[in-house]
């Protein structure tokens, strides 16, 4: 008896821990945001770093988040060969960064 009610709960327990995973995740994300905008203007410039980490962070975890950044590159093509010459100079270096920001790429026309 014990044991089945173990496993009913452990569904539920597995839920909880993926909630609490991804909030950690989005508080985390939020604090090097955070400091990299109070570092950005400081002597040297880690500002720019924790502000990029947390926001490729931020674009991985957030749907809502990469809608919005895939609907502005959409209307905005010159912003969009930056963004796409900022990926592949972070391909090799920051390859999670380069991911977070190719999951916000517009369609080409053509390929609906």
């Amino acid at each position: 008896m014990l044991l089945h009610c173990r496993s009913i709960w452990q569904p539920q327990t597995q839920r909880v821990r993926s909630k609490i995973l991804h909030y950690l995740q989005f508080a985390i994300a939020w604090l090097l945001v955070l400091i990299g905008v109070a570092f950005l203007f400081s002597p040297i410039p880690l500002g720019l770093f924790f502000l990029s980490v947390g926001l490729a962070i931020l674009i991985y975890l957030s749907e809502p988040l990469q809608l919005r950044i895939h609907g502005y590159r959409s209307t905005h093509p010159s912003f969009n060969q930056r963004i796409i010459r900022v990926e592949n100079a972070l391909e090799n270096r920051l390859r999670f960064i380069s991911l977070s920001l190719q999951k916000t790429r517009p369609i080409p026309p053509g390929q609906d």
